[in-house]
């Protein structure tokens, strides 16, 4: 039972009582009773303005109480007319009132908060003690493969046939790994921890290392590849200058054997320029320009760089089909740069078939995949593929894929080079950067 509701029963009974005994007395004196009359109706007034200045600092205790319950710090509370109350009264609307600012602060922090993890540029996943995504942004999305939040929230990552979910599931807390996908995309993730409640709630960040490591590789070979192209050409300048004075000075001598001397230095000169070339091939990598981008129909850039290699391809007995669609499909890249990787892709694929064989050559919308039934890609090579100057070829010098690597990675291209169950392997290039 309340307190009002006490005192209002207490009251009833109390004046029940004295009303009673005033009705006795007046059978003995009208004067007594008239005098207790008086002095009842007085009390009753005290008595309905005390239970007046009773229940006002008790309502508007419960109202304190409610609000603080429904977490409500907006309203505040008006003074009763009694110092001791209102003096609560006070300390509970400035309570409230500093309970609203530090609300608010949180609130526009957690804001804050999910906008920098929504668009930074490295992957978040936050999962709950289920290991399930409760929260991931944008980043994170795009390179588990999925096309919305509403696809990933509530579920684990081992549901989803991805490369990057495979390493992302089996990671452990405070571990971290540095982890290659198809295209030479690098990323390091990193698995660790944070309270929430009272409770551990794990989360996953994956941040792109790619053009921080291709630009840290780059310096690194760089400066050598100028270092050995300078001596080499030097070298075989001079080298070549001797050789062409002999080779000249003894073309009037008929002797036999001055003839195969001659015939000696022609080879070494040859020698000589192929080694020039093979530095030059090099050089080339370096000094990959930046793209000069411009409008271009991809289309015709695909069809007429494919018919290029077609007596290339001839030669070795392989077909070449060019499939592209009917309508004409723009985009913005550097034509020459993208003709050379196209030009470079299909001659890997003429050398991994060799002979007899079939390079299938397809345009959609948002990408070019260059397919052949050649030797394929094995498990052991996979993680080496477009690292700088690598080649599985016995002459090869690595330059083709380290060039297709620069130029694509230059236009912010994504890409995957790998062998399916039926023996096909697939370069694909994506570039969802701008088409019409």
């Amino acid at each position: 039972m309340t307190l009002r509701k006490q005192f209002i029963i207490w009251g009833i009974i109390l004046y029940t009582a004295v009303f009673i005994t005033l009705i006795l007395l007046y059978q003995y004196n009208k004067w007594f009773f008239l005098t207790g009359e008086i002095l009842l109706i007085a009390s009753l007034i005290l008595f309905v303005n005390l239970y007046k200045r009773l229940v006002r600092p008790v309502d508007a205790i419960g109202s304190a109480l409610s609000l603080l319950k429904e977490r409500n710090f907006s309203t505040r509370l008006i003074p009763v007319g009694q110092s001791d109350i209102d003096n609560l009264i006070e300390v509970y609307n400035k309570m409230t009132e500093q309970l609203r600012i530090e609300r608010i602060k949180q609130r526009e922090s957690n804001y804050l908060l999910d906008k920098l993890i929504d668009v930074g540029p490295s992957g978040i996943i936050i999962f709950d003690f289920d290991n399930k995504i409760v929260k991931i942004n944008r980043r994170a999305i795009a390179l588990i493969g999925r096309e919305s939040e509403d696809d990933c929230i509530g579920n684990s990552l081992d549901i989803f046939d991805n490369k990057i979910c495979d390493y992302l599931y089996t990671l452990k807390d405070e571990e971290s790994k540095i982890i290659t996908t198809e295209g030479a995309r690098r990323y390091k993730i990193y698995r660790s921890g944070f309270m929430d409640n009272g409770f551990q709630r794990p989360f996953i960040t994956i941040e792109e290392l790619t053009s921080e490591l291709i630009s840290a590789e780059r310096k690194s070979y760089e400066k050598v590849i100028r270092m050995m192209s300078h001596e080499v050409n030097n070298s075989v300048c001079a080298v070549n200058s001797i050789v062409d004075s002999v080779i000249t000075f003894n073309k009037g001598i008929t002797d036999p054997m001055v003839y195969d001397i001659c015939n000696a230095l022609e080879i070494s000169k040859e020698r000589n320029n192929n080694l020039t070339q093979f530095m030059r091939n090099f050089a080339d990598v370096v000094k990959t320009p930046l793209p000069s981008k411009k409008e271009i129909n991809i289309k015709h850039l695909v069809t007429k760089t494919a018919n290029l290699m077609v007596p290339m391809a001839n030669e070795h007995n392989i077909n070449i089909t060019i499939d592209v669609p009917d309508e004409n499909i723009y985009i913005e890249v550097d034509p020459t740069q993208i003709e050379q990787v196209i030009i470079n892709s299909i001659k890997n694929s003429i050398e991994a078939i060799e002979a007899d064989g079939e390079i299938d050559i397809k345009l959609t919308n948002n990408s070019i995949i260059i397919s052949d039934n050649g030797c394929g890609i094995n498990d052991k090579i996979k993680s080496k593929l477009f690292t700088p100057f690598f080649s599985t070829k016995t002459k090869g010098q690595g330059v083709g894929l380290t060039l297709i690597r620069e130029i694509l990675t230059n236009h912010n291209m994504n890409f995957s080079l790998s062998t399916n169950e039926d023996h096909i392997t697939k370069f694909v290039i994506h570039f969802n950067n701008g088409n019409k």
